[in-house]
């Protein structure tokens, strides 16, 4: 039980802990934020998790109880701040306020919860990452089918999909762990499943609802006007477990904001099937979004070829790498529009500069949705949609289809920018309060207001000017204090003068201090012209806000017109940049390249600087069997082929001088080791896991990746292992996925001369007199050599362990092993260094090789070589006896 909890059934309860306590226990999976004045405060068990977890100053208050009750807080002004760093590590809060003013309220000031914050409804835009997404999904699971809703409520991004085949606990993880979401909801009757288990282990924040959450929305803050038909497009029909979802996901939206923002204007609705899946291990493993060691964007695919100008682009790019298309027309109208775009230089840099100066007008719409839009945003808005219209000029001649639809399909909206130019002061603030956000002209009223405060000192100066005039009273004064206002200032000299209609407020020892109704009535003026400024200028401001907000369906189609042309001429300043190549895409088996470049590592290494590789596989040849030595470059290898296809599958050209391919539905990878010691799982462990999830579920258009499948284990346990997968990805006619199998088990080159589909590459090296040289070139054919002692020797191993090492392989090799018959070469210890400096053995070959540096053979007849050469063997031979 929490401690606020027990703190209840304490009839000592101070009363306005008793009120915190009530409160909380309606809310009680999350943080009470409860405002005390000035700030936030937080008691009992939230308490110190907020002081831990912020580091905050951990103190105490006296509630009626024997000790007093842990307390930390937070000032109000600042609060966002630190509900950001909450939201961060997972915690969902409840803000609670004051519902009336604590000087005028009788007896225990009145508070409500105001809003709801977890992690997968933040809108605070400011705070989020401009190239992340912040999902909120919610599943609904029926049997082995499921019905999934996305949406990310600082945009507006609302989608859903439904899996209509069976689908395994992995591949729905995959689905969901892809996105990784802010928040997830899952059923309750998932609580203890596999997938909210894996949710959990992935550091995921995963919510559970009641089987009505997905039945009906609630009435409770439904809007009157919100028509569910409309956004989901007959998604209760088409996609029953979807419609589900997205009923579970709009109710915990209303449970946790008390509305539903007007910017949710339509469902997308996607089949997963459509899209080339690559899961969660494979996204790591190739590196696509953050490298694997330091998880850092730097070194990763995105990072290789972003060359967008927008963060609504980059958003948009990241999501075309997660799921690239299969349908091969839908990957050409694509690629259609970045040729066009490659090939006109100066119109495509016109357009990056044209984007360039567009804000984020997706997360722009989406906080005039959530209300929380300011001045200096509309401002953005309008300096946006000015754009527009140049961009479609720019475009307009465009011959390419997705081109001109895209352009067609801008909205100019010249009545709002109109209306922002007329109505918004450009050099405005966003504080209300300090007033000059309606521009000047827009509203009479407002500038008389204006007017009369920066003209009020003149007012004053004429005023006192007739007064003396009228009355006769030289040294007239005009003066201002809190308590009496504006008043005028006579001496007791000129009191006589004083006129009838001024009213005595003050009297002094040589003064005598008086208002005048004219006077008065322009003090309320001048004082009340500020109220009435901010009065006025707010409602004028709120309307304005709506009118724009009316057009949000047009500002969200702009947005993603915009965000698809700024991810196309990024393809193509790529394209461009990088001198990448135009896939061609054929039906069957076929992946062709031609001196294919690995994305990342080519950028890091500068263009020139990498070794290019060819592939070929069709039909006949699906499974390339990869060896050679570590370091050579097999992995490099292995996964420049799966991100070309990834990249040629977005739409985008490929870093290859040719490249002809079948579309793949899936990619998967199997590289590096790992182990899960949490869960009891050796790196060997998590191998099979990983290899059986790619032998369940990939099909015949699948391409695999397999690096080393089976060096966890016992030599022979781990060839036999190898060996049947390979014979497995290749005994059935016609299904064979393509796959690349890079491996040290050189045994396997045999199963080409079995298999007709298999084909054996190495990659070769060139060997010196005593090292070898990585030549990173793949070549047909097999080897039987790893070069691992060479690798230990240019890692650093010692000298002496380098040699052992060489005397056992030459025994083993000598032996021609097999597991477990092995007679080792006897081990000999290493002697002392002071005994092997004056061993006899020692002393001898010293002798040889300073024999052998002495000898010069360029002074040497061909009979004085035989007779050294003769020497020399004889007296090795000695050494050895």
């Amino acid at each position: 039980m929490k401690k606020y909890q027990a703190a209840m059934a304490e009839a000592n309860l101070s009363p306005m802990m008793r009120q915190y306590c009530e409160t909380h226990a309606a809310y009680d999976d999350y943080l009470l934020l409860y405002r005390l004045g000035d700030f936030y405060e937080l008691f009992f068990d939230d308490a110190e998790i907020v002081a831990r977890e912020l580091e905050l100053v951990l103190t105490g208050r006296d509630a009626g109880l024997k000790e007093r009750v842990p307390m930390c807080g937070m000032p109000y002004h600042a609060v966002d701040n630190y509900i950001n760093r909450l939201l961060a590590k997972g915690y969902k809060l409840a803000v609670c306020d004051q519902m009336e003013d604590p000087a005028l309220a009788k007896g225990l000031v009145k508070r409500e919860i105001t809003r709801l914050v977890t992690p997968g409804t933040q809108t605070d835009s400011e705070t989020m990452a401009a190239d992340k997404n912040n999902w909120l999904l919610a599943c609904y699971q029926q049997q082995k089918y499921y019905g999934l809703a996305v949406l990310e409520l600082v945009s507006g991004r609302f989608m859903a999909c439904q899996i209509n085949f069976g689908c395994t606990e992995t591949g729905i993880i995959n689905e969901l762990i892809n996105y990784h979401a802010g928040e997830y909801l899952l059923p309750e009757k998932m609580q203890n499943s596999t997938i909210a288990q894996l949710l959990l282990q992935n550091g995921a924040t995963v919510n559970y609802c009641a089987d009505g959450d997905y039945n009906a929305l609630k009435k409770d803050y439904l809007p009157a006007n919100f028509n569910l038909t409309a956004l989901s497009d007959n998604l209760i029909s088409s996609a029953p477990l979807a419609y589900k979802a997205v009923i579970a996901l709009l109710n915990y939206i209303l449970q946790t904001r008390h509305t539903l923002p007007p910017h949710l204007q339509k469902i997308e609705y996607y089949q997963p099937q459509n899209y080339l899946q690559i899961d969660a291990d494979s996204q790591n493993n190739l590196e696509l979004f953050r490298t694997l060691r330091e998880q850092k964007q730097r070194g990763s695919l995105i990072w290789a070829i972003n060359q967008t100008k927008s963060s609504m682009g980059l958003r948009l790019l990241k999501l075309w790498l997660q799921r690239p298309l299969i349908d091969v027309e839908s990957i050409v109208r694509r690629q259609e529009a970045v040729t066009e775009l490659l090939a006109d230089y100066r119109r495509r840099q016109k357009l990056r500069e044209l984007i360039g100066q567009i804000y984020d007008i997706e997360r722009l719409a989406g906080k005039l949705g959530n209300g929380n839009l300011q001045a200096k945003d509309l401002l953005a808005i309008k300096d946006s949609l000015l754009l527009l219209q140049p961009i479609k000029d720019l475009l307009q001649n465009c011959k390419c289809e997705l081109l001109q639809k895209l352009v067609g399909n801008l909205r100019i909206l010249p009545q709002i920018t109109s209306l922002l130019e007329r109505a918004i002061n450009p050099d405005c603030s966003n504080n209300l309060k300090e007033g000059n956000i309606i521009a000047a002209g827009y509203n009479q009223e407002i500038d008389y207001l204006r007017d009369l405060q920066s003209n009020s000192q003149k007012w004053f100066d004429d005023y006192v000017i007739t007064e003396k005039q009228k009355n006769g009273i030289k040294n007239l004064k005009i003066g201002f204090n809190r308590l009496y206002g504006y008043y005028l200032e006579v001496s007791k000299l000129n009191s006589a003068a004083v006129p009838d209609y001024y009213i005595r407020k003050q009297t002094l020892v040589n003064y005598e201090r008086f208002i005048t109704p004219e006077l008065k009535e322009k003090e309320n003026e001048i004082l009340g012209a500020q109220a009435k400024l901010y009065t006025l200028e707010s409602a004028l401001f709120q309307d304005i806000r709506s009118q724009v907000r009316a057009e949000l369906a047009a500002y969200q189609v702009d947005a993603d017109i915009i965000s698809t042309l700024d991810v196309l001429q990024s393809l193509a300043e790529q394209a461009q940049l990088a001198n990448y190549c135009q896939p061609h895409f054929q039906k069957g088996k076929t992946l062709e390249l031609k001196d294919s470049r690995h994305p990342v590592l080519e950028k890091l290494a500068g263009q020139g600087n990498f070794v290019a590789n060819d592939c070929q596989m069709d039909c006949n040849n699906t499974f390339c069997l990869i060896t050679g030595p570590n370091m050579a470059g097999k992995s490099t290898y292995m996964r420049q082929v799966a991100l070309i296809c990834l990249l040629a599958q977005i739409g985008s050209y490929v870093p290859a001088a040719a490249c002809t391919l079948s579309p793949v539905d899936r990619i998967f990878t199997r590289i590096g080791a790992s182990d899960d010691l949490g869960l009891g799982k050796s790196t060997f462990m998590v191998e099979m896991q990983e290899t059986a999830r790619i032998m369940l579920n990939l099909t015949s258009a699948s391409l695999l990746i397999l690096d080393e499948i089976g060096r966890g284990t016992g030599t022979a346990d781990g060839l036999a292992l190898a060996w049947s997968i390979c014979e497995a990805l290749n005994d059935t006619e016609g299904a064979q996925p393509r796959t690349l199998f890079a491996t040290h088990y050189h045994e396997l080159i045999n199963l080409a001369k079995h298999f007709r589909t298999i084909r054996n590459y190495h990659v070769t090296v060139a060997e010196n007199a005593d090292s070898i040289e990585f030549l990173h070139k793949l070549k047909a054919g097999g080897t039987d050599q790893s070069y691992g002692i060479e690798v230990a020797k240019l890692a650093g191993l010692p000298d002496r362990i380098i040699e052992r090492a060489n005397d056992i392989m030459l025994e083993l090799i000598k032996q021609n092993y097999h597991a477990g018959k092995l007679s080792i070469p006897k081990y000999r210890a290493p002697l002392a260094k002071q005994l092997q400096m004056f061993s006899p053995q020692s002393e001898a070959k010293d002798a040889l090789l300073q024999t052998l540096r002495d000898t010069d053979i360029n002074t040497l007849s061909p009979l004085d070589a035989l007779h050294t050469l003769n020497e020399l063997i004889e007296k090795a031979k000695e050494l050895k006896a």
